[in-house]
C-alpha cells in the first residue's frame, strides 16, 4: 500500500476545521478514561506460539463503537501499523511499506478521550504532528511524563489488546509478553506487539512501602495501602477524581487506577555492532545511574576514571566515566546494587538492608479513612 498524502486539500480542510476550534485541557489526571480494549484486531493463537491476527473492517468508532452519521463524522487515523519485522527483525521506518491502522473516530469521543494523558487536539496542532492519529502512536510512557514531542518519536510497540503503545528500547513496560502476530496483505507479514500488564495477571504485594507514593510529599498521616501493589499514599494526595466519568476507587493508587505502568530497565550493558562496548540505555547518561541502593548489603561499587576517549589529530583526548565493579560474585538476573552514601537529607531509608520505620503489615486499608 502506498503511503498515504498529507498535502491533499481534504487533509488541510480536516486539519483547518479542527484547529478553528479552541485548544481545551483534556482535564488529566483529575478526570481520566481508562484504556480502551482493542476491537478491530481480532487474534488467534495455533497453540504453538504463533498468533495470527485479522484487522477488522467495521466502519465504528473506536471510543463509542456506533456508526457515523451526517451529526458525527466518521475519521480515518492517518498513522501506520508499528512493528513490521522482516527475517526476525525490525525493519527500518524507511524500508516498511505504509500499512495504514484501521482504527476510526468521532471527533467528539476522541476528544474526550484522555487514557495515560492522550491528548488528540495537540497531536493535530501544526507544532506537533498535524495528523488525526489514534493513541497507537504516540507513546503511552512519554504523554505521562509530559513530554509531547518525543512520545511520537518512532520504533513504538503496540498493545495488541488496548488502544496504547510504548518506545521499545527507553519505555517498555515491565510486565509485558511480547507477541509476534502475522497478518495478511499482498502477503503475510508479521509485526511485533506486546500484551501490556493491564491484561496480564500481577501477583498480590506482599508488604508495601512505608511511603506515600505522591513524589515531593511531605505530608504526615496515616498511610493507605494500594489493593492493587506496592504502593501506600495519604487519600489527600490522589489526584485521580473520576474514571469514565464514574468516582475513582479508594483502595488504589493514582498509577493503578489508571492502568499505569512501570518501565522495565531491561538492558544493563549492551554490545553495539557500530559503536562497541558501552554502558548507555540510551543517547545520553549512563545506565550505571539505575542500580539501587542498599546501606549494608551492595554486590557493587561506582567508580569514577580519567580514561582515554579518542584522537583527533595527533591530539589523545580523555574524559571522566563511571562504571561499577562487582564486590562479590552476582547470580544471573540478580540486582546490581550500590551504596549511595547518603541518607536523603535525613530522611529515613527503605533499602533492602535498613529496618523500616513502620512495619509494613500495618499498613492496611481504612475503609473509614476521609479525603482530606
Amino acid at each position: 500500500m502506498d503511503a498515504q498524502r498529507f498535502d491533499d486539500p481534504a487533509h488541510h480542510n480536516k486539519i483547518e476545521r479542527l484547529e478553528a476550534q479552541d485548544y481545551a485541557p483534556n482535564n488529566y489526571p483529575t478526570r481520566t478514561s481508562l484504556h480502551m480494549r482493542r476491537h478491530n484486531l481480532e487474534l488467534v493463537e495455533d497453540g504453538e506460539g504463533k498468533v495470527q491476527g485479522t484487522l477488522g473492517t467495521e466502519e465504528i468508532c473506536m471510543i463509542c463503537e456506533e456508526e457515523g452519521s451526517e451529526e458525527k463524522e466518521l475519521f480515518s487515523c492517518d498513522g501506520q501499523i508499528s512493528g513490521e519485522m522482516e527475517d526476525g527483525r525490525l525493519m527500518p521506518l524507511g524500508d516498511r511499506p505504509f500499512r495504514a491502522c484501521n482504527s476510526k473516530f468521532h471527533l467528539e469521543c476522541i476528544m474526550a478521550y484522555n487514557a495515560g494523558n492522550y491528548d488528540f487536539h495537540y497531536a493535530a496542532r501544526p507544532e506537533c504532528q498535524r495528523k488525526f492519529l489514534c493513541p497507537l502512536h504516540c507513546c503511552s510512557v512519554c504523554n505521562i511524563e509530559h513530554k509531547k514531542q518525543s512520545a511520537y518519536e518512532a520504533q513504538l510497540i503496540e498493545c495488541a489488546y488496548c488502544f496504547r503503545a510504548f518506545h521499545s528500547k527507553c519505555c517498555y513496560p515491565a510486565g509485558s509478553e511480547t507477541v509476534e502476530v502475522t497478518m495478511d496483505f499482498e502477503k503475510p507479514a508479521t509485526f511485533q506487539m506486546l500484551i501490556c500488564p493491564t491484561h496480564c495477571p500481577s501477583a498480590p504485594a506482599l508488604h508495601h512501602i512505608p511511603a506515600c507514593c505522591k513524589p515531593d510529599c511531605k505530608k504526615d498521616g496515616k498511610l493507605q495501602s494500594c489493593r492493587s501493589c506496592i504502593r501506600s499514599f495519604h487519600p489527600s494526595c490522589r489526584e485521580v477524581k473520576q474514571l469514565n466519568e464514574a468516582s475513582a476507587p479508594r483502595d488504589q493508587c493514582d498509577a493503578c487506577a489508571s492502568e499505569g505502568v512501570i518501565v522495565s530497565i531491561y538492558q544493563f550493558m549492551e554490545l553495539d555492532e557500530e559503536k562497541g562496548f558501552r554502558l548507555d540505555m540510551a543517547n545520553y547518561g549512563n545506565i550505571a545511574r539505575y542500580a539501587n541502593n542498599s546501606c549494608n548489603n551492595p554486590n557493587a561499587m561506582m567508580y569514577k576514571k580519567h580514561v582515554f576517549a579518542e584522537e583527533r589529530k595527533g591530539i589523545l583526548y580523555y574524559e571522566n566515566r563511571c562504571f561499577l565493579e562487582a564486590k562479590k560474585s552476582i547470580k544471573k538476573d540478580a540486582e546490581v546494587t550500590i551504596t549511595y552514601g547518603d541518607k536523603n537529607n535525613g530522611s529515613p531509608c527503605f533499602c533492602d538492608s535498613c529496618k523500616p520505620p513502620v512495619d509494613p503489615v500495618e499498613l492496611q486499608w481504612d475503609k473509614n479513612a476521609k479525603d482530606d
